[in-house]
């Protein structure tokens, strides 16, 4: 086994030397490629730079060989491709619904950076605390010399490992009951929008397998109501779905807000259940050991 690991490790080492520089940067590139490709935010910068350069200024012949995929970032892609294929059958403006999406897109990007940061936060700062009581279990053993028997660092690592692992899972659960419904309506927002410049509006409703609650149940009702309105008139007018789009954004706003306030109390909440308890503990044992 040990002449078998040798053996690899020199061929990849005769590799890299003879391999051609550009070969190499080539390799390194696609690599830092794919891991770019991972990030979800990476993916919709892509797709803003497509619409930059090919979906708004551009509606050659060649536009449909340029289409992004279609799970490019969310269901953006999807929309695209929608547009396409209806002004490829029916004609129609290409121009005002890829604005749109553009629009969205750009607003959608923005909140999910500040979502991914927040919750990047959260997870710093409950892996810092972690450290910080570790530190101190050390210290005190360590440093300060108070005998902390072995059982009571593996009750704290467990302890801790549960409260990692069940912040973690929360706070996933948290963020997709509280914050996909917004994907949903926006998704919603943009298929009204598509319904507009389609002008066919007898098949025109809005299919969602979500159920909205609160304030999201509220706009997605006004949504089904200004189609409804559109259906009996025959024709949809777009200062609708306008001001639709700015009651999203105002309802995306606001749950911006209470995220973050719930994300500092789950903060705060964690520390008194896997944070306190250990410091407390090792500090009465340190105390306890002391000869007065």
């Amino acid at each position: 086994m040990t002449y078998l690991t040798a053996a690899i490790v020199l061929l990849l080492f005769i590799l890299l030397v003879f391999m051609p520089a550009s070969k190499l940067l080539e390799i390194q590139e696609n690599f830092s490629l794919r891991l770019k490709l991972l990030s979800v935010v990476y993916r919709g910068e892509c797709l803003i730079e497509w619409l930059d350069n090919f979906g708004i200024e551009s509606f050659g012949h060649d536009l449909g060989e340029k289409l992004p995929r279609k799970d490019t970032y969310k269901e953006f892609g999807q929309h695209i491709h929608k547009v396409w294929n209806s002004v490829q059958k029916r004609g129609g403006e290409l121009a005002g619904p890829l604005r749109a999406i553009r629009l969205a897109l750009r607003q959608d990007l923005k909140r999910t950076r500040r979502e991914k940061s927040l919750l990047s936060s959260a997870m710093i700062q409950v892996i810092f605390m972690i450290l910080l009581v570790w530190l101190f279990l050390l210290v005190f053993k360590y440093v300060a010399g108070l005998d902390l028997e072995g059982t009571f660092f593996i009750v704290i690592a467990a302890w801790q490992g549960f409260g990692f692992l069940a912040y973690y899972l929360w706070l996933k659960s948290y963020r997709a009951s509280f914050l996909d419904p917004l994907d949903e309506l926006l998704r919603l927002l943009l298929d009204m929008h598509f319904m507009f410049y389609r002008g066919a509006l007898a098949d025109a409703f809005l299919n969602t397998p979500r159920n909205f609650k609160a304030r999201d149940q509220s706009l997605f009702l006004r949504m089904e109501r200004t189609l409804d309105g559109w259906r009996k008139r025959g024709h949809g007018e777009l200062a609708h779905v306008d001001e639709l789009f700015e009651d999203f954004s105002n309802l995306s706003e606001d749950k911006a807000e209470t995220f973050v306030a719930k994300l500092k109390i789950s903060v705060f909440t964690w520390s008194v259940f896997f944070v306190l308890p250990p410091l407390f503990g090792s500090s009465l044992m340190g105390v306890s050991s002391l000869s007065f």
